[in-house]
């Protein structure tokens, strides 16, 4: 008799055991599911979150890139009537890699003179003058005296005055309006660019 009741006590609790182990499993899952959900739907929101800030990294570069493009035309209008708000590197290294004769032919080129009136100026050859010039549009990648002229108007309008003085050797921005059409006897700024027998400082090796 105490046997039977054992065996009927010990399937109980073992039924009772594997219910609450199946409980204990369900529970288990009921919290993964649980988790899972939640880290599916902060995904959701990340991703969301990313996207919009992708959009507006976009707008802002797409904003930047209009600025730019504003600021570069508006700084080649205000070259055309020389005026310079401010100065660029670029402008600075193309107008830097030039001599102070060169800075005088550039000039010249702008006022309009030919090779040959370039030449009666300065007091040198036309071949000198062809020589100068062809060593300015290498240094600036051009290839025509339009372009030249172009480029020489938007990087000198683009500097200070006093930064011109000083990179071009001591000629000022205005030199080709007020001195270029005068004798070179009248040109206070002659000693930058005279013929020189010499190595002078300033001016190129080269025969005049």
């Amino acid at each position: 008799m105490l046997s039977a009741k054992w065996r009927v006590s010990a399937r109980l609790d073992s039924r009772l055991a594997r219910q609450m182990e199946i409980n204990m499993d369900s529970l288990e899952i009921e919290r993964i599911l649980h988790q899972f959900q939640g880290l599916e739907l902060q995904n959701r929101i990340l991703e969301k979150k990313f996207n919009n800030l992708q959009n507006e990294h976009q707008k802002t570069l797409d904003v930047i890139e209009s600025l730019k493009s504003n600021l570069a035309e508006l700084q080649l209008q205000l070259a055309s009537f020389g005026i310079a708000p401010s100065h660029d590197n670029e402008s600075l290294r193309e107008l830097s890699d030039l001599t102070p004769r060169q800075h005088v032919i550039l000039q010249l080129f702008i006022e309009g003179f030919n090779y040959d009136q370039m030449a009666q100026r300065i007091g040198v050859s036309i071949n000198t003058i062809k020589t100068q010039a062809k060593a300015i549009r290498t240094k600036w990648g051009v290839d025509n005296r339009s372009d030249l002229i172009f480029k020489a108007r938007r990087a000198i309008g683009s500097v200070a005055d006093n930064v011109y003085v000083e990179i071009s050797g001591g000629l000022p921005k205005n030199w080709g309006e007020e001195f270029a059409h005068l004798a070179k006897d009248a040109d206070p700024h002659n000693v930058l660019y005279r013929p020189s027998k010499g190595r002078g400082a300033g001016h190129e090796d080269e025969e005049d």
